[in-house]
């Protein structure tokens, strides 16, 4: 009995840190190209090209969420993992190349292979983990991916202005592409019983799953405000190499705090922690904006409230999963997830598209507010 536990054990660890070298392989490649491209086309005068690639990729994504718990219960999550991650291959070469079709083609087919990328992960995370290791095992796979993509954006930011684009996003590719050898070792586990409810959209009925939204929803801002407000007011003010030292900031920050978080929501009230997180993301924001909105810009305080606004986004990723976890991992956690990261998915989007008509303060102040208000749903989870 004790040697069964003891394998099991040993395979689930194996699982785990399996997936989570695979996923810092492809976001070494893939977070990297992603933060530097609205900077690469300011340059050329074309910063939109970027904002309408990134919206492309979420906003397929969005459709990919609602189409991930059926792929996922028909092939499994290896194969799920596999074939999407393949996907993202092809846009470092489109982002290299600047030709606007291969761009938004690859843009389309990285959304296309995220939702169920994404989706596949967390519910392998979550089956081959038991109830109390949720957070943990969240951490310790997100401590893995932000320590690949550090070492992405760090060779990137390096090498951007010392070679050509064509070579760094070659590398980029490669990276991506070495991910699916430790995919390729993973096991299909056993999933769930009733992963997927019959309608998906019926499932946005549930209050528990409206009210965790509704306190997530400012989250789907902060890549938004990093690869787009923020990357373009960097580049004007301090260079594109400067892009990618500020960065690494908010990078660095999932290497500690979803392990930290997880370990202590797996002992403590889940929705204490994502109120104290609350208060720090209204922090950074209110610190980033005088910061990089005064009249004198102040690059030091932008690096301290990125590293706070990304405490704030990695604790509200790490225990909203877990959350969800305890909440559905017994009816519908497939669908659950997908609910939540599609209603992310449109405050991003929707937020890149604003990028390209209205003022970055406007945005802010939109943001802030935001936060603000996701304080109200968060208090009526922790009367429930």
């Amino acid at each position: 009995m004790l040697l069964t536990q003891f394998k099991q054990s040993f395979q689930n660890k194996k699982q785990l840190y399996l997936v989570s070298f695979a996923f810092s392989f492809i976001f070494f490649g893939y977070n990297a190209v992603q933060q530097f491209i609205a900077g690469i086309f300011e340059l050329d005068g074309n910063k939109n090209i970027a904002f309408i690639s990134l919206a492309i990729i979420y906003c397929v994504f969005i459709l990919s969420m609602f189409l991930a718990p059926l792929i996922i219960q028909k092939i499994g999550t290896r194969k799920s993992m596999l074939y999407s991650a393949l996907l993202y291959a092809s846009y470092p070469l489109a982002v290299a190349s600047k030709n606007i079709l291969f761009l938004y083609s690859a843009s389309f087919l990285v959304g296309l292979g995220a939702g169920t990328l994404w989706n596949g992960l967390k519910v392998h995370i979550i089956s081959i983990s038991k109830k109390e290791e949720y957070g943990r095992n969240l951490g310790i796979f997100y401590f893995f991916v932000s320590f690949g993509t550090v070492l992405g954006v760090l060779l990137t930011s390096i090498l951007i202005e010392r070679t050509s684009l064509f070579i760094i996003m070659l590398v980029h590719t490669i990276m991506i592409l070495v991910s699916s050898c430790f995919l390729f070792m993973t096991k299909e586990v056993t999933l769930p019983k009733n992963i997927v409810e019959n309608n998906l959209l019926l499932f946005f009925r549930e209050r528990k799953l409206l009210l965790v939204i509704a306190a997530a929803l400012p989250i789907g801002t902060i890549y938004t405000l990093l690869y787009g407000t923020f990357a373009v007011l960097i580049t004007q003010r301090f260079g594109l190499t400067a892009v990618g030292y500020v960065a690494i900031i908010g990078y660095i920050t999932p290497m500690i705090i979803p392990y930290l978080s997880g370990r202590i929501s797996d002992k403590y009230s889940k929705e204490k922690i994502l109120l104290i997180a609350l208060l720090v993301g209204l922090s950074a924001i209110s610190l980033l904006y005088f910061s990089l909105f005064a009249s004198q810009t102040f690059l030091f305080g932008a690096m301290i409230g990125i590293f706070l606004l990304f405490i704030y986004y990695n604790t509200f990723k790490t225990v909203t999963t877990s959350l969800l976890a305890d909440y559905f991992h017994q009816k519908g956690i497939s669908n659950a997830l997908s609910c939540l990261e599609a209603s992310l998915l449109i405050v991003t989007t929707t937020f890149l598209l604003l990028n390209t008509v209205i003022s970055p303060t406007i945005i802010m102040y939109i943001v802030i507010g935001m936060i603000v208000l996701s304080v109200v749903p968060l208090i009526i989870l922790q009367k429930d």
